[in-house]
């Protein structure tokens, strides 16, 4: 026995015609194996002017799926129930009425997301009432469900519900080329599904983001935005023609053809986001292009299925990457300075970018830029911060380059300026480092130089696509692991290999970042490269931290140690004026307000 294509299990059923009643007396055991039980009582009217039924079932772990028929365009059940259900009415207007203890899964189609349900229902006339019904998400988190799914006599669907949710799985979908957006979001706040017929989805999100959150944001994938059916969703009054007969139960082939067209969607996102969420922006997808971070922001999303995706709002990043090829020859990652911002102000393609990122360079010769460098300064190898300034839109940012030496003195960054004085100058040794590790020159002719050059390039392609291979393999958005190997003046044999490392552990509240590795230079103090730094989130907001860190000394000539350490406190505080920034006062104040409210009342 199926009903709604569900199958309920194996039924033996006993009918006679009842005189007095005009109708069929019927009794029917359901039994689905060992599973479920179902027992039926009740009429058939098969004859005008009472055509009609009038059932109850009793129902013991009952298989719900059959209420999916009314619900599949919004969100489908899978589970069991228990309790009595009465089915009544004349053929063109059926009835029901249950309170169901339902024990399943509710999935909503358009979130991807599903919710464990141990809870009663509520099913009357005009439809099955949400009441503050329990749910868990996959990982066991807590909310609410409330609302409404609307119908007369199972037409005319409407619904309004609104879930509660506490660090709950609100949305986990996955990279589509007809979505824009995409990602596995852990937030606490409502969400409102509302609609229905012509109507259509509306979709009304106000969270903030928990820790675990991922959401990546394409640019390359607006154009086939409104490509895809996310919803079907039909009245299916206008093609049902009522049967006066027990054919009632047989749906045929008109669902199919009510299920054809689509309906409009309208995703309302208002996310508060935090530094617990990894936010990415892919530029390019096909080259692998991304802005990735962690940081702050107000973001709302508008998304019509059928029209445009908008975004507005402010997001100033705190941390993060910003992954960088030209032509698939170099593939660089750039750590992003903390201050960036990224300003949204409708259309994702005219977002505002300012944000400055650095990629590090060790162990580059002076030599190569500055003739006798060695006895200038004492020392030929130094490390340089390769800086790429992002403005602008943020589909064609406005690139500014530069370079930024850490580790110098003034003097030394003052000479290296001399020699690199016109902005082409800069541009060029800014890509001859990213390319193959080494200032430019001029009189690279010989071919022992040549034959450097090749090297360089050839470590440098190999670092880069080692970097493409380990981002795709370590997917977690809370770790970034890369490569970086490069040769010195005297090609392979003059070696460095360096693995980059950054990440967070124990809630995000323990920050990381590293370069561990081993150089072939008799020039250097030791072949081992340990930097690290790592700092300690004190409070949740970031605005008191613990830094501790150790660095590689390369300027042996004016330090006798191989490793520079050191631990430091941080305090960073927002202001508007002066006044703000002495919290202390703002609390005083406070307190002696709530103290005097409290008087008051007390008299």
């Amino acid at each position: 026995f199926s009903f709604n294509d569900v199958r309920l299990g194996d039924m033996d059923i006993k009918g006679q015609w009842d005189i007095e009643e005009e109708g069929i007396q019927l009794e029917a055991d359901i039994k689905e194996e060992e599973v479920a039980q179902t027992l039926v009582k009740g009429y058939i009217y098969p004859l005008a002017p009472k055509s009609g039924l009038n059932l109850t079932f009793d129902a013991k772990n009952i298989n719900v799926g059959f209420i999916e028929y009314y619900t599949q365009d919004i969100l489908s059940l899978d589970g069991r129930a228990s309790g009595l259900f009465n089915f009544y009415g004349p053929f063109s207007a059926l009835n029901m009425e249950a309170k169901p203890y339902v024990d399943g899964t509710l999935n909503i189609h358009v979130l991807n997301t599903g919710f464990h349900v141990k809870d009663t229902l509520h099913m009357t006339t005009d439809g099955i009432q949400f009441n503050q019904i329990a749910i868990t998400d996959v990982e066991g988190n807590k909310g609410e469900v409330n609302g409404n799914l609307f119908y007369q006599h199972f037409r005319d669907l409407t619904y309004d519900f609104n879930v509660m949710s506490n660090n709950m799985l609100v949305m986990n979908t996955q990279e589509s080329k007809d979505t824009p957006f995409y990602g596995r979001i852990y937030a606490s706040g409502n969400t409102q599904i509302l609609g229905g017929g012509e109507e259509g989805v509306n979709i009304n999100v106000a969270m903030t983001t928990n820790r675990n959150t991922s959401f990546t944001y394409s640019l390359g994938s607006v154009a086939s935005a409104t490509s895809r059916e996310f919803i079907q969703f039909n009245d299916i009054t206008p093609q049902r023609i009522p049967l006066d007969s027990l054919n009632v139960f047989n749906y045929g082939e008109n669902v199919k053809s009510e299920l054809e067209s689509s309906t409009d969607i309208h995703l309302n996102l208002q996310m508060d986001i935090t530094p617990d969420a990894q936010i990415k922006i892919m530029i390019d997808p096909l080259a692998d292009d991304y802005i990735s971070g962690k940081g702050q922001g107000n973001i709302r999303t508008e998304f019509y299925n059928k029209g445009d995706v908008k975004l507005f709002g402010n997001y100033t990043i705190q941390q993060g990457v910003y992954k960088f090829s030209i032509q698939e020859v170099i593939r660089k990652n750039f750590v992003i300075r903390e201050g960036g911002t990224i300003n949204f102000n409708g259309d994702p393609l005219n977002a505002n970018v300012d944000v400055l990122a650095a990629h590090t360079v060790n162990s580059v010769s002076l030599n190569d830029l500055i003739p006798n460098a060695q006895s200038l300064f004492g020392q030929n190898y130094i490390k340089v911060n390769c800086l790429m300034h992002l403005s602008g839109a943020l589909y064609h940012p406005t690139f500014r380059l530069n370079l930024e030496l850490p580790n110098e003195q003034s003097e030394v960054e003052t000479i290296v300026r001399n020699y690199i004085n016109t902005e082409e100058e800069m541009n060029l040794q800014f890509l001859y480092l990213l390319s193959i590790g080494k200032f430019y020159t001029q009189d690279r002719m010989d071919n022992q130089q040549n034959s450097d050059v090749m090297s360089s390039v050839l470590s440098s392609t190999l670092s880069g696509q080692l970097n493409n291979m380990l981002s795709h393999i370590v997917d977690n958005s809370n770790w970034t692991i890369g490569t970086n190997l490069s040769t010195g003046t005297k090609g392979w044999t003059e070696v460095e290999v360096e693995g980059v490392l950054s990440g967070q552990l124990l809630n995000n509240r323990l920050l990381i970042n590293g370069n561990f590795g081993y150089r072939d230079n008799p020039m250097t103090n030791t072949n081992f490269v340990g930097d690290f730094e790592a700092e300690w989130l004190v409070n949740r907001s970031g605005d008191i931290r613990l830094r501790a860190y150790n660095k590689t000394n390369d300027q042996y000539y004016i330090r006798s140690n191989y490793n520079t350490q050191g631990v430091g406190i941080i305090f960073r505080k927002d202001f508007n004026k002066w006044r703000d920034l002495f919290f202390w006062r703002n609390r005083i104040k406070k307190q002696n307000t709530n103290q005097q409210d409290t008087e008051e009342i007390v008299e």
